[in-house]
């Protein structure tokens, strides 16, 4: 009897020490996307938490409770498309951090009412530390009727920290497809989105980690020397966006210098001030209101002072930049 029971305990504690092995083996954060079903809308905009959804007029977004694959919500969106032009696409990007030379595989559900001309495409675009933009990892896939998994697996470069996951629907003008009506709206849904280690989807996991939210934009104020005592109406600021978006999408209205002094509503011009074939958007700010802010904070004569400035695009997607500028006792 004593013997069976030294049996039972070794056997059982066999089992114990396998089940933490594997415990211990699987990542502790399976899915790394935050509100993966779009079950969270805290702010009640209803548009999803943690995501930013692709603003191409006139395209529109729901939080769906009619279908839905896990949860009770998923996210629909309405694509428009002019002819023969991929202009229907629309989608939700989500910033994550990511490790360097790893493997990972997006998996999402996806439904259409148009299969026949609706294609999926997600795209990863790739981040160093220091924000600067190095590839982007993408794919076509076709669709059926019905809700689908579609999955894409990709590899980061050697320096990537962090990517921009965007889960696109385009929608296309096709002249074969039998019903297809030039400038109307198609109708799709997503739900389920998952990133993950690994070269193959697992089953849906609904965990998550945080991630940022703030992206990096290239700033220059001109001048690059302020006297104190100028008498001069404007100081400039060109943003460049990093690439993946379009500086004619940034909402003039929430540009803020030193979150103290908002841009003024014009002039702004999109052009290419610095000629590196990057486009910029050139705003104003009042220069008396800087030079108060400044003095206010106890600049003065000889100081360099860095500002920063931050900016939204309509989507809702934040940008942040700094430039240095020298302060002098001349006009």
């Amino acid at each position: 009897m004593k013997m069976k029971r030294q049996i039972s305990l070794s056997v059982f504690f066999v089992i114990l020490g396998f089940l933490f092995i594997l415990m211990a083996s699987e990542p502790s954060n399976l899915n790394l996307i935050e509100n993966p079903s779009f079950e969270r809308d805290d702010d009640l905009d209803g548009r999803p938490d943690c995501w930013f959804l692709i603003e191409n007029y006139p395209n529109d977004y729901y939080l769906d409770s009619q279908e839905a694959v896990f949860g009770d919500l998923s996210l629909k969106m309405e694509t428009y498309c002019l002819p023969n032009q991929y202009t229907g696409a629309g989608g939700a990007r989500a910033f994550i951090g990511v490790k360097p030379n790893t493997t990972y595989t997006i998996s999402h559900y996806v439904k259409t009412e148009s299969p026949d001309n609706v294609v999926f495409h997600p795209t990863a675009f790739e981040y160093d530390a220091e924000g600067n933009f190095i590839t982007w990892q993408t794919t076509y896939l076709p669709l059926s009727p019905g809700w689908q998994r579609k999955d894409f697996t990709f590899i980061t470069s050697p320096y990537t920290v962090e990517i921009y996951l965007t889960v696109i629907l385009t929608t296309y003008y096709s002249e074969t497809v039998e019903g297809w009506k030039e400038g109307e709206f198609y109708t799709s849904w997503i739900d389920g989105v998952q990133l993950e280690e690994g070269t193959t989807a697992s089953p849906f996991h609904i965990t998550y980690i945080s991630c940022p939210r703030v992206m990096p934009a290239t700033i220059d104020i001109d001048p690059n020397t302020l006297a104190l005592h100028s008498q001069g109406e404007w100081i400039t600021c060109y943003i460049e966006l990093p690439e993946g978006f379009d500086v004619g999408n940034i909402d003039v209205s929430t540009i803020l210098l030193d979150d103290t002094i908002y841009a003024e509503p014009e002039p702004t011009i999109i052009s290419d001030h610095d000629i590196d074939g990057i486009p910029d958007l050139m705003v104003k700010f009042d220069r008396q209101a800087v030079i108060n802010y400044l003095i206010s904070n106890g600049a003065k004569y000889g100081d360099e002072v860095e500002l920063t400035v931050t900016e939204a695009l309509y989507n809702g997607t934040l940008f942040e930049g700094s430039d240095t500028i020298r302060l002098i006792n001349e006009d």
